[in-house]
């Protein structure tokens, strides 16, 4: 590719050539698979698959990250990987993938049983990468953590309850830990804000570079 100016605009002069070059939208998958394959994560998560399951917990949790990268946290996202699922399995060192009904099923049979492994990876992989959330210039690592209620009237799933908008859903907790906004984020019932909100940021702490444990107050509206 070359470019020369003829009369005040800029000509290109483009060359194309074919390849057998595999082409695809995915192209950036691969950095997220090798960096769950630096930090072990099959091995972490595979010790709680039951044995008679025909799929890992990797497999499913992997299948289900595929999606939330792609733009899908649903478990239909797995579709995606319809079109080339050998390239998919390959990125992300998988042995097959499942089918959707097949992972929406796994999935709730993990449920939060693996909550604390997950938690760890997080962390592992800030070490892994060198990574420190950034403290201010007087040393403290802000912390914000706010819950954000998820609305989801008209239904009977499970952990639906009344929030403090005094509507039916569900109440995560959201924490952005450092002036990045690295984000750990607790899930549970709408009306279960109180209790959790005062441990959360014990559970999100492990996160944040040593000599820079943040304090964070929970707020007045949350007292128990």
């Amino acid at each position: 590719m070359c470019g020369c100016r003829d009369e005040g605009y800029l000509v290109i002069n483009l060359n194309f050539s074919f390849s057998s070059s595999r082409v695809t939208p995915y192209g950036g998958l691969p950095v997220p698979g090798q960096m769950l394959s630096a930090i072990d994560f099959d091995r972490k998560v595979d010790r709680h698959t039951p044995s008679a399951k025909e799929y890992s917990n990797s497999d499913i949790l992997k299948s289900m990250l595929i999606g939330i990268l792609c733009g899908n946290a649903d478990s239909g996202a797995i579709r995606e990987t319809d079109d080339d699922p050998e390239y998919f399995c390959n990125t992300f060192h998988m042995k097959h993938l499942p089918s959707e009904a097949t992972m929406r099923q796994r999935m709730d049979e993990i449920g939060d049983s693996l909550r604390d492994t997950l938690r760890m990876a997080n962390v592992s992989l800030f070490k892994e990468y060198g990574i420190e959330p950034s403290a201010l210039a007087n040393g403290y690592v802000p912390v914000d953590i706010d819950v954000s209620p998820f609305i989801d009237e008209k239904c009977s799933k499970d952990g639906v309850s009344r929030t403090y908008k005094c509507k039916d859903g569900y109440a995560p907790i959201f924490a952005y830990i450092g002036t990045e906004g690295y984000l750990p984020a607790s899930c549970g019932k709408g009306s279960s804000m109180p209790e959790r909100h005062a441990s959360f940021p014990h559970r999100g702490a492990p996160a944040c570079p040593a000599g820079h444990r943040p304090t964070a107050p929970v707020p007045p509206g949350f007292r128990q």
